[in-house]
């Protein structure tokens, strides 16, 4: 138990670095009945989220989140000196955003209290390290949500599997001719992902605090002379997160719950 602090320092140290890929907040709202509606706001140690849902019938739901980040929460491996392209930050940092949109099928078990849901939806996001170094993204995705939704708690887990084209730019140099020569790099390329998220959510009959950690693998449609060159970031690690952990706070409201 005394190593806890530990890992949790070693998790956000991972998590907070730029990234050209930083996965979107999941929708897991374990719906009840129709006419619920549940809003989720929280911040990760990448950026602050809202994730929003609605049953609108018995059977199906529509489910949205959307984040965004300004030099992360821990400045770790940020360039002070670059620009900010977007909004007018006088000394520029890195930043990401993400806005998603799914619908799908709750309540798929006959339990009241054991939920199994599945999602469809599509991502767009993109990130910047100044004016050069960017990357914008299209994601399509299914997602399944599993947990067991109690009174006061709820406990669950998601897993996601995911498709991104995207749209990446940085400055390289070239060497082939004998000398240096700088240049922008453009490359449009598919990447294949798969997500899986643990949440806890514990609280009253509507307002609950939630808990979330969970992983990310991508694998790049790339040669691997690509793959050194775009999907390498410059510390010599991947260039996406790898992990996130994040906490918030769920509200739920527009029907009788079931007890």
């Amino acid at each position: 138990m005394k190593n806890i602090p530990y890992y949790l320092f070693l998790l956000s140290l991972i998590t907070g670095c730029s990234s050209m890929y930083i996965p979107s907040p999941k929708p897991t709202p374990l719906f009840e009945k129709e006419g619920e509606v549940q809003i989720e706001i929280g911040t990760s140690v990448n950026s602050p989220f809202v994730i929003a849902g609605y049953a609108f019938s018995e059977k199906y739901a529509l489910v949205a989140s959307g984040s965004f980040s300004y030099r992360n929460f821990m400045n770790v491996y940020e360039s002070p000196y670059v620009e900010f392209d977007i909004l007018p930050f006088p000394d520029g940092a890195f930043a990401h955003r993400t806005v998603e949109l799914g619908i799908g099928r709750y309540n798929m078990r006959p339990s009241s209290r054991q939920k199994l849901e599945l999602f469809a939806g599509a991502v767009y996001g993109n990130a910047n390290e100044g004016t050069q170094w960017k990357n914008s993204y299209y994601q399509c995705f299914v997602q399944t949500n599993i947990g067991n939704r109690k009174k006061h708690f709820e406990l669950g887990g998601s897993f996601r599997l995911a498709f991104s084209l995207f749209d990446y730019q940085s400055p390289e140099r070239d060497y082939s001719n004998g000398f240096g020569q700088d240049y922008i790099l453009y490359k449009t390329f598919g990447v294949a992902h798969t997500e899986a998220l643990f949440f806890m959510k514990f609280g009253g009959d509507h307002l609950k605090g939630c808990f979330r950690v969970g992983g990310n693998v991508a694998l790049p449609l790339l040669s691997s002379s690509e793959y050194e060159i775009i999907w390498m970031s410059r510390s010599g690690i991947w260039n996406y997160t790898m992990f996130h952990l994040s906490i918030g706070l769920s509200y739920s409201f527009g029907s009788k719950l079931k007890q």
